[in-house]
């Protein structure tokens, strides 16, 4: 999983309601998971929980 937006992603609480749960959703359905920067975006690696 991946983006292309220039900020590294970070585990955080939603503003509104609306939308910001991506992170929060993986963290919870993972044993563990690491974002990497790239030039184009960044690159998201997570082992699901079984």
């Amino acid at each position: 999983m991946g983006d292309r937006a220039p900020d590294l992603l970070v585990l955080q609480r939603p503003a509104n309601g609306h939308g910001g749960h991506g992170l929060r959703l993986l963290d919870m359905l993972t044993t563990w998971w690491t974002v990497e920067q790239h030039a184009a975006g960044e690159h998201v690696r997570a082992r699901l929980r079984r």
